[in-house]
């Protein structure tokens, strides 16, 4: 694929992320992220784009990679991010 055609479809895949970031979840936000550092972007870059710490930029992506059961405690509110992580580290 040409280069050019990968950079854009990388700022379009931005673009999309912080058009729907208010409507998205935590997670859904994680996977967004996830999907965009994989074309190159680093947490700094995506945390300055979307207005959100690059420590927070890394703790969405933590929360992609959640156990199952945590995951789904987390989604009901049963627990909340800082424990979810911690539970994810266990």
């Amino acid at each position: 694929m040409d280069a050019v055609v990968i950079e854009q479809q990388r700022e379009e895949a931005l673009a999309s992320l912080k058009e729907q970031w208010t409507s998205l979840s935590k997670i859904e936000r994680g996977e967004g992220i996830k999907r965009l550092v994989k074309t190159g972007f680093t947490g700094r870059q995506l945390g300055k784009e979307v207005g959100c710490s690059e420590a927070l930029i890394r703790q969405l992506i933590d929360l992609t990679e959640l156990p199952p059961a945590v995951r789904e405690e987390y989604e009901a509110g049963e627990i909340g991010r800082k424990k979810a992580l911690q539970l994810a580290k266990e």
